[in-house]
C-alpha cells in the first residue's frame, strides 16, 4: 500500500505541474511498451512462414517487425525527454515539501530529538532520487502491461504456463524484505553519518580552520570522522549484504520455476501439440517476461525507497500529540502582560525537570533581566515565554491569551538567541527579514533605523554596495564580517519588527565587549521605555551584572528555579546569589 500510495502522490504531483507533458510520456512509453511482447508474435508468426515458404508473408510480417521495434525504442527514446522535465521538477517540488516539513509548527522541543534529525538526514539524502522515481512509477506501469499482455499470449498455449508471471512473487516478497533492511540500515547509520558530516564541516570551514590548527587538533579530527564514517559504512554494508542475500534467495525461487515452465513447452513440442513458432513465441515471452519481471521488481525498489522519504517527510511535520488540559479557573485579564503560574519543564527523555515551581508576573512596558548561572535554566525560561517550548506543568499567559507551543504572545515576537543565523543575503534583506509581514522585508529606513540601535550605522556606507552589499561567501562574493559583525546583524533584525509585543535578546552581545554592550543596552533600554504606551515586554538575558541593573525587574533563576526577584538595589540588599554574583564579577573586573 505504501508503493502504491507513493506511486499516486508522483503522479498527482506530476499533473499538478504539467499535465500535458505527463499524458504525453505515459502515450508514448505505453506505445513501446504494448510493442514488446507485439515483437514476440511477430517471431512466431515469422518463423512459421519462413519454414512453410511463404515468402511474401515473411516479408510483410519482416517490415511490421521492423516498425515495432522503431516504435519500441523510439516510444521510450521521446518519453524520456517529458518524465525526464518532470522529474526534475518532482524533485523540487519534494526540496520544497521537505523544507515546508522541517520548518512545520511541530514543537521547537521535537525538533530537537535524535531521532527527528535522524528522519531529517535520511529524509536529505533520498530525495534527490525523487527524479527518477517518477520514471520508475511511469516505466513500472508499463511493465505490468507487458506482464498482462505476455501472460494473455501464455495462456492461448497452455493455461498452466499462467504461473510463470506468478512466479514473480518470489521476486516481489524477496525485494520488499530487502528493501526493509536497506531502510532500517540507513536509519541506524544515520547519526554515524550525521557525527562523520559535523566532523567534516569542522575540518572544511573557514571559521574553525584558525582554531582546529592552533590546537593541533587536525589529525584529532580526522580520526574521528574516520571512525564515524566506519560505523555509518559498516552498518550500511551489512543492510546490503542482508538485502543482497534475501534478494539471491528469491531469485533462486523464481529460477527454478523459470525452469520448470521451459520444460513443459519442451513436452509440447515433443508431442506435437505446438509448432515451431510457438516455441520461438513462448521463448520469447520467457526472455522478455525474465526481463520484465526483474526490472518491476527494480523498479518496485525505487517505489518503496521513495515510499518510505515520502513518509518520513510527512512524518517530520506531524504534529506532536498532547494532552487536552482543563480550562484555567481565573485567566488574567489582558492588560495583565505575562503572567507564568506553576510552570515546569522537562525535555523529553530527561528524568529530572529543567525548571519547576516557576512564577512570574512581568507587567506592560517592563524591561526584565534574567540572571544566573550556566545551566541555571535561563535559556529555557526564555523559550518558554516565547511559546516555542510547551510547559509541562502550569501555564503562561500574555496579554490574557495562553501561550502555546508555535503561538508566542500575541504574534508579534521577536527575538534573538545565543545561536542565530547568518543570513548570507543582501544586506537589506538579511536584516530586513526580520519584519517581513510578506513577500517583501522592511523598508530601508527601518532598516537603516534597527542597523544605528545595533551600532552599526556606519556598515552600509562602507559597503562597496551599500544595503544591496551580499554578505558572506558562501554561496557569493560577498562582504565578510568579523563575529561580532555578524551578531549585531541579527540584533538589528531582531530590532527591525515595528512595536513588538514581547522582545526577547538572549546574550545579544556575547561577541562584545563589556563596555560595548553596555552601550547597546542603554539605547536599547531608551528606546524601550519611549514604548511603554504600547505596553511591550522586554526580556534580557546576560552575564554582565553591570549591564543587568538597568532592568527594571531582575530574576534569578538558580537551579531550575526562580530564587529572587526585585530591582538591583533590592537584590543587593537582600543579599543571597545576585549579590554574591555580582561582587565576584566586580571583583574580577577590578583585578583585570
Amino acid at each position: 500500500m505504501k508503493t502504491l500510495r507513493a506511486a499516486a502522490d508522483l503522479l498527482s504531483m506530476a499533473w499538478r505541474m504539467d499535465r500535458a507533458k505527463l499524458l504525453r510520456a505515459m502515450l508514448l512509453l505505453g506505445a513501446g511498451f504494448v510493442a514488446t511482447p507485439l515483437v514476440a508474435v511477430g517471431l512466431r508468426e515469422l518463423t512459421d512462414a519462413l519454414l512453410a515458404g511463404q515468402t511474401t508473408q515473411a516479408t510483410v510480417v519482416g517490415v511490421l517487425l521492423a516498425a515495432l521495434l522503431v516504435l519500441e525504442l523510439m516510444g521510450q527514446h521521446f518519453a524520456h525527454m517529458s518524465y525526464f522535465e518532470l522529474g526534475e521538477l518532482a524533485q523540487n517540488h519534494l526540496h520544497h515539501r521537505l523544507i515546508t516539513a522541517a520548518n512545520a509548527k511541530v514543537p521547537l522541543a521535537r525538533q530537537e530529538q535524535p531521532d527527528y534529525h535522524d528522519d531529517l538526514q535520511v529524509a536529505q539524502s533520498q530525495t534527490w532520487k525523487i527524479s527518477n522515481a517518477l520514471e520508475s512509477t511511469l516505466r513500472f506501469g508499463g511493465l505490468v502491461v507487458q506482464l498482462a499482455i505476455g501472460t494473455a499470449l501464455l495462456v492461448t498455449l497452455n493455461p498452466i504456463l499462467v504461473l510463470m508471471p506468478c512466479l514473480a512473487i518470489f521476486l516481489v516478497v524477496a525485494g520488499a524484505r530487502a528493501q526493509r533492511l536497506l531502510d532500517a540500515a540507513q536509519q541506524s547509520a544515520a547519526e554515524h553519518t550525521r557525527r562523520s558530516q559535523h566532523f567534516l564541516r569542522l575540518a572544511t570551514t573557514s571559521e574553525t580552520l584558525l582554531e582546529l590548527r592552533l590546537l593541533g587538533m587536525h589529525d584529532d579530527v580526522l580520526a574521528r570522522h574516520a571512525a564515524a564514517w566506519d560505523g555509518a559504512t559498516s552498518r550500511l554494508w551489512r543492510g546490503q549484504l542482508r538485502a543482497a542475500l534475501t534478494r539471491g534467495a528469491g531469485q533462486l525461487a523464481f529460477s527454478v520455476g523459470y525452469a520448470a515452465s521451459l520444460l513443459l513447452v519442451f513436452q509440447q513440442l515433443a508431442t506435437g501439440t505446438a509448432t515451431i513458432g510457438d516455441f520461438v513465441l513462448v521463448l520469447a515471452l520467457a526472455v522478455q517476461t525474465t526481463l520484465q519481471i526483474t526490472a518491476a521488481v527494480s523498479l518496485l525498489s525505487v517505489l518503496q525507497q521513495t515510499g518510505m522519504t515520502l513518509k518520513r517527510i510527512d512524518r517530520l511535520a506531524e504534529p506532536q500529540q498532547t494532552e487536552p488540559r482543563p480550562p484555567a479557573s481565573a485567566p488574567p485579564g489582558p492588560e495583565s502582560g505575562i503572567v507564568v503560574r506553576d510552570v515546569a519543564y522537562r525535555y523529553p527523555g530527561a528524568e529530572r525537570p529543567v525548571l519547576s515551581d516557576i512564577e512570574l508576573d512581568l507587567a506592560p512596558g517592563t524591561i526584565v533581566a534574567i540572571v544566573g548561572e550556566n545551566g541555571a535554566g535561563k535559556s529555557t525560561l526564555v523559550k518558554l515565554l516565547c511559546g516555542l517550548y510547551q510547559p509541562t506543568a502550569g501555564r503562561i499567559w500574555f496579554g490574557g491569551r495562553e501561550v502555546d507551543a508555535g503561538t508566542p504572545g500575541d504574534g508579534t515576537v521577536a527575538a534573538l538567541f545565543q545561536d542565530f543565523a547568518r543570513i548570507e543575503l543582501a544586506l537589506r534583506e538579511s536584516v530586513g527579514v526580520g519584519a517581513c509581514e510578506g513577500p517583501q522585508p522592511a523598508p530601508d529606513a527601518a532598516v537603516r533605523q534597527s542597523l544605528a540601535r545595533a551600532d552599526l550605522a556606519e556598515l552600509p556606507d562602507g559597503l562597496s554596495d551599500g544595503l544591496d552589499s551580499i554578505l558572506g561567501s558562501r554561496y557569493a562574493r560577498g562582504a565578510e564580517l568579523s563575529g561580532g559583525q555578524w551578531q549585531r546583524i541579527a540584533l538589528a533584525r531582531t530590532l527591525v519588527r515595528d512595536r513588538p509585543s514581547l522582545l526577547v535578546l538572549d546574550e545579544p552581545a556575547a561577541a562584545l565587549d563589556p563596555m560595548a554592550e553596555h552601550s547597546l543596552f542603554e539605547r536599547f533600554a531608551a528606546a524601550a521605555r519611549a514604548q511603554d504606551a504600547h505596553g511591550a515586554v522586554t526580556v534580557y538575558v546576560s552575564h554582565r551584572f553591570s549591564t543587568v541593573r538597568m532592568a527594571d525587574l531582575i530574576v534569578v533563576v538558580e537551579d531550575g528555579r526562580v530564587a529572587a526577584t526585585g530591582t538591583h538595589d533590592q537584590l543587593m540588599a537582600a543579599g543571597g546569589t545576585y549579590a554574591e554574583l555580582y561582587q565576584l564579577q566586580a571583583r574580577a573586573y577590578a583585578v583585570s
